[in-house]
């Protein structure tokens, strides 16, 4: 028996959602992607449907972070969101045309020259 690989669904909802719900979709950017999402749900929740979980890194060990409890508690989930820092996306709704990347590490990474990438960045590194 052979094994195949998988092809990777477009968006992590559910196969049917948009005939069952009455819900309107807002346009938001993430770091310059067009993302679609549901009016209302949260800014992390659209993230994660749309295959992006990745949203910030650790400052002590520089591993990448993303939506853990889903209530605001655990600030797992920081990133920048219309040019603000530190906003828990898991309780913040989404509204059109918003625009949201991943956290910086901080001022003195930024003068290290570690910069945020798609893997997680060590010091020195640029």
């Amino acid at each position: 028996m052979s094994r195949t690989a998988k092809s990777t669904p477009k968006s992590l909802r559910l196969d049917g959602w948009d005939q069952v719900t009455t819900r309107l979709y807002v346009t938001f950017w993430f770091e310059g992607r067009e993302l679609r999402g549901y009016v209302g749900e949260s800014v992390a929740a659209a993230l994660i449907a749309n295959e992006v979980t990745h949203l910030r890194w650790s400052p002590r060990l520089r591993s990448p972070r993303g939506a853990y409890c889903g209530i605001g508690l655990c600030y797992e989930c920081e990133a920048t969101v219309d040019g603000c820092s530190n906003v828990r996306t898991c309780v913040t709704s989404l509204v059109e045309g918003m625009q949201v990347a991943r956290q910086w590490l901080g001022p003195q990474d930024e003068l290290e020259g570690i910069r945020p990438t798609d893997g997680a960045p060590t010091r020195g590194a640029m």
